[in-house]
């Protein structure tokens, strides 16, 4: 079968029940998407597929640079350049939000995944902006599951 892309700016029709949907979101300055403004595809659609996902999640993304609670010393003072280990100084809730789903699906020992590819460094020359977004986050999820113990990689790679 083949895979059809198109760009619809007013969204698609809702497909049947038994239909699978998969959702593109975009972003990007229009230097860079040759477009005639910033793309801006809503930060809520995220949200929104993160948790409504019913058994699993596959996220591809340039970066993961996330603002999530951590506990650990090389995760604290996200914000603080000078007191923190591993600098972020992102804003969004996104890793938060996925971490809140994976620990429903412990809870709930429900059947749940999340795949998520991305690369520690964007650019050449970079200090790995996405390290701070992948160490804090799987250890985050290693200890939920830990405390409950179920597998953290079963539920997360």
């Amino acid at each position: 079968s083949a895979v059809t892309a198109q760009w619809l700016p007013d969204g698609l029709e809702e497909p049947s029940p038994a239909a699978q949907r998969c959702k593109v979101v975009m972003s990007g300055a229009n230097m860079w998407m040759g477009t005639a403004s910033t793309i801006k595809e809503s930060y809520d659609s995220y949200i929104g597929i993160i948790r409504n996902a019913k058994r699993f999640l596959y996220i591809e993304n340039q970066y993961f640079s996330s603002d999530f609670p951590s506990a650990s010393a090389e995760c604290q003072h996200a914000h603080d350049p000078a007191r923190a280990v591993l600098y972020s100084g992102a804003g969004n809730r996104l890793g938060e939000v996925l971490l809140d789903r994976i620990k429903r699906a412990v809870l709930l020992k429900e059947e749940f995944s999340v795949a998520f590819v991305f690369p520690l460094a964007t650019e050449p020359g970079a200090f790995y902006p996405n390290l701070r977004g992948a160490y804090c986050f799987e250890e985050a999820v290693e200890n939920f599951c830990r405390s409950h113990g179920v597998r953290w990689r079963d539920y997360f790679s």
